[in-house]
This record gives structure tokens, sequence and C-alpha cells, in this order.
């Protein structure tokens, strides 16, 4: 494969047949220092894989490239029909996800799938897409077949090395980063960036914050001063589904 083609693709993970697993061996949590958008997307992917793995979702590490057949205006579309086929022809209906694109090769999606199985009567069952029938889709939807996906093993460790990893690699100026974007209603129910706002505002120490953070995302109710009372994730999603504001 050349270059330009496989640009984008974790080295750790190459070449990933079959059901893999993500390979955490050599991956470090102390990259060196950041700017102000790779420690928003740092912190944005760690909330979201906090979040789904916290409720018994299971993840995808998934990596989608691009031809010079392909239309890169239409990359994120792409992967809109991409998801909505998975969700027909698997059952995986209600597929979340994470995306950062990049403009390495002819245009990358960096993203993350999250699904668990939500019907009453309904057994849970695996989460994952082959590789052989990933890579015929999107060459059908997109024009290009190099793909890459791994398993996002559970655990607090996993969350940190992998989101670290996740930016240090593709947020970084040589990656090309664009932009990113997340299932923020289907997967909490409300603007995530908001709320982590409204919480950093309320708390001078950024590590106070980001454990109350992190306590809330897991599904622990919290109570505030100051009437507010209690807050909780239902709370959350029932206020912005009631008047627009999580928090109103």
């Amino acid at each position: 494969m050349s270059p330009s083609v496989t640009a984008g693709i974790p080295e750790a993970g190459r070449p990933a047949v079959g059901d893999r697993e993500i390979p955490t061996a050599g991956l470090s949590t102390s990259p060196p220092p950041w700017s102000k958008k790779q420690k928003r997307a740092y912190h944005r992917i760690k909330s979201l894989l906090k979040f789904w793995l916290s409720h018994d979702y299971q993840v995808l590490w998934v990596c989608l490239t691009s031809s010079p057949n392909s239309d890169a205006k239409a990359l994120a579309y792409h992967h809109q029909i991409l998801r909505q086929r998975i969700e027909r022809e698997f059952g995986y209906h209600g597929l979340e996800h994470f995306q950062v694109r990049t403009g390495e090769g002819y245009g990358v999606l960096h993203c993350f799938w999250s699904w668990k199985e939500r019907r009453p009567g309904f057994r849970q069952r695996s989460f994952y897409v082959p590789q052989n029938w990933l890579s015929r889709a999107w060459e059908e939807i997109h024009g290009a077949k190099v793909v890459w996906v791994c398993r996002l093993r559970k655990g607090k460790k996993s969350i940190k090395i992998v989101s670290a990893y996740a930016v240090t690699q593709y947020c970084a100026g040589q990656s090309k980063f664009e932009r990113m974007s997340w299932s923020w209603k289907r997967s909490l129910g409300f603007p995530m960036v908001r709320v982590w706002n409204w919480i950093r505002s309320r708390y001078e120490d950024l590590h106070d914050a980001l454990l109350i953070w992190d306590l809330l995302l897991s599904g622990a109710p919290l109570w505030f001063r100051g009437g507010i009372g209690l807050v909780s994730l239902d709370r959350l999603r029932a206020n912005y589904s009631a008047r627009g504001a999580p928090l109103g």
C-alpha cells in the first residue's frame, strides 16, 4: 500500500484483519505539552469513552480512509450512510459515534463507534463489524477500501491511553486536524460542552471539576448548593428535552 492510502491507520494495529483488540502496550499517557485544541479534543474523547464504558456500551475504534476516487467533501455524509447500513445489516440500532476528520492523504476519519442493546426482552450481544465487510461497504459508499477496526477494552487505563494516543496522533499539527463531532443527542441527550463549562465554572481547581465530571458521567447523582439541588444524567436530559437548557 502506498503511504497516501494508508495515512492515518494506527501503526500499532496495522494491518488489522478480523476481530482485533486495540493494542495498548507501549502507548504513553504522558504526551508532550498540548495545545488548547488538543486539550479540548482529549477531554471530549475521554468524556464520551467514560460515559459509554460506564454504562455497558461496547466500543470500536475505527479508521476510514479516502482514495483519489473519493469525494472528500462527502466524507462525513458517507460516514452517516455507513452507520445507517450497519444498523440495518447487523441490527445495531442506535449506533453512537465520535469522529475526528483530518487532511491526511485524501481525507481520513478517525472514529469511535459505541452500541448496546436497548430493546426490551433482547439479550446483550457482541458488537463488532467484520473488517472485510467494512472494507467492501466503505468502498461502495466512498470509493476507498482501506479501513481499520479494533475493539476497545473496558477499563480506566484503556480510556486514558486511547484518548491520549488518539489526540497525540490525530489532533497534532502535523496530522492536519480539521474538525471533530459526535452524536451528543443520541449519546448523552444534552449538550456535553455546555454542562462541562457549567461544572468547570463552579470549581477553582480543575482536578476537582474533572472528578465531579467523571462521577456525573458514570451515572452518580450529585448534590449542588445554591438552590440547584440534585443533578443527574436523567435530570439533565429531561430539562434539555423540555426547555432546551440542561440546567434550566
